[in-house]
């Protein structure tokens, strides 16, 4: 039987029970997820102190690190699937940056693996009038990527 969990009667909204019969308390506040670059972040509320100051913090790596503990020495979180807001456990594992740089190419996020063909996709929308960050979130690049293959085609975008 899976644990679920229901709100404690008359506590509702600061405490909850499970079907396990184990207690917890509820936040008052309610995280929400921004977006930093290609990854989801959340700001997380310290107790006003340096020991417990308030960070914001990559989500990928808290699952990492909930679940695997903390990363080794060296070693980088890596979305296996090249989706960087794809932040399920089964997507997710600790590597070097050798090995993220590895999946990079091997998904094609990798600037120098994308195909030729988009490529001149990307440009030829740039010439077209369509903004650098609308054709990146498009094609799922880099916002800045665009415009760099444009500057290195010698067009000025």
């Amino acid at each position: 039987m899976s644990e679920e969990w229901r709100p404690i009667l008359g506590y509702e909204g600061a405490y909850e029970i499970s079907s396990m019969g184990r207690v917890r308390k509820v936040s008052p506040l309610v995280l929400s997820l921004a977006v930093h670059g290609k990854y989801y972040t959340v700001g997380l509320a310290g107790r006003g102190t340096l020991q417990h100051p308030s960070k914001t913090k990559l989500v990928h790596r808290m699952v990492l690190e909930a679940f695997h503990g903390k990363a080794a020495p060296g070693m980088v979180a890596r979305h296996l699937n090249g989706n960087g807001r794809d932040n399920r456990l089964e997507n997710l594992a600790w590597g070097t940056q050798s090995e993220n740089m590895y999946d990079t190419v091997r998904h094609g996020t990798h600037v120098r693996a994308r195909p030729k063909e988009q490529i001149e996709q990307a440009v030829a929308a740039l010439r077209a009038g369509e903004s650098s960050k609308s054709v990146a979130a498009r094609l799922r690049l880099h916002r800045g990527s665009p415009r760099r293959w444009a500057s290195k085609m010698g067009e000025n975008r």
